[in-house]
């Protein structure tokens, strides 16, 4: 696979297309080259947030295989190389894989996420069982805070198309929201120390957890921030 690579990635007029749409799509360019060593290295150091970075790595190994197999369907089965059908196979394995992708993005990232169709579907379930829950409870009032922008733009937005998966939970979710006073705001990573513990807890337990009150686990990092404590992270 790899010895037949550099001759489909550059030395063809529709691989050489196809590369300089796919980097338009992240809304960078990729410089040419011959050697797939050379080219993935410059590839994978690109910077981008962490989340739109997981899928560039992601779609450009999509966007190899996809490669791959239009070149051995032409030398073994004759069929030509079609640009147009090309571009529609990346582009699915990115909408549909993309919504999976782990991690945060934010400012332009996350707008470049948007354009591809991508919408979270992790965080989108983490809120309508959250709202499902309140609504059970009888609670009239809720504020939603989340450190991802993308599905603040979700509740705010009029016209959001949610994957397809989550449809009716997320129609019902909107019609429990409608019911009551409901606010929802962005609060940046660095500051969102009592989800993260959740989180973990949450990595830890087998099944679904519902606290009725903030877990020991939770009550340092939320007395924190009650009181107003700078928090600080760092990363190697």
């Amino acid at each position: 696979m790899i010895n037949f690579l550099p001759r489909v990635r550059f030395n063809d007029v529709i691989s050489r297309q196809l590369w300089r749409w796919f980097a338009c799509h992240f809304g960078i360019s990729l410089p040419p080259s011959n050697s797939l060593d050379v080219f993935w290295d410059i590839y994978v150091r690109k910077t981008f947030s962490q989340q739109l970075h997981n899928l560039w790595i992601c779609a450009g190994h999509s966007t190899i295989v996809v490669i791959w197999k239009a070149r051995n369907k032409f030398i073994f089965y004759g069929r030509p190389l079609s640009f147009h059908h090309l571009c529609m196979s990346i582009n699915f394995a990115i909408v549909h894989g993309g919504k999976f992708i782990p991690g945060y993005s934010q400012g332009f990232d996350t707008r470049i996420i948007s354009s591809m169709g991508i919408r979270p579907i992790s965080q989108l379930s983490a809120v309508i069982i959250g709202v499902e829950f309140a609504n059970q409870l009888g609670w009239h009032c809720l504020w939603l805070e989340s450190d991802n922008s993308n599905v603040i733009f979700a509740l705010q937005s009029s016209d959001f198309d949610p994957p397809w998966p989550l449809r009716m939970q997320w129609s019902i979710c909107l019609d429990c929201i409608q019911k009551m006073t409901f606010y929802s705001s962005h609060i940046h990573r660095e500051e969102n120390f009592v989800a993260n513990n959740f989180a973990n807890m949450g990595l830890s337990s087998p099944t679904l957890t519902w606290h009725d009150s903030p877990s020991p686990a939770a009550l340092a990092a939320l007395f924190s921030d009650y009181v107003g404590l700078p928090r600080y992270r760092f990363s190697n």
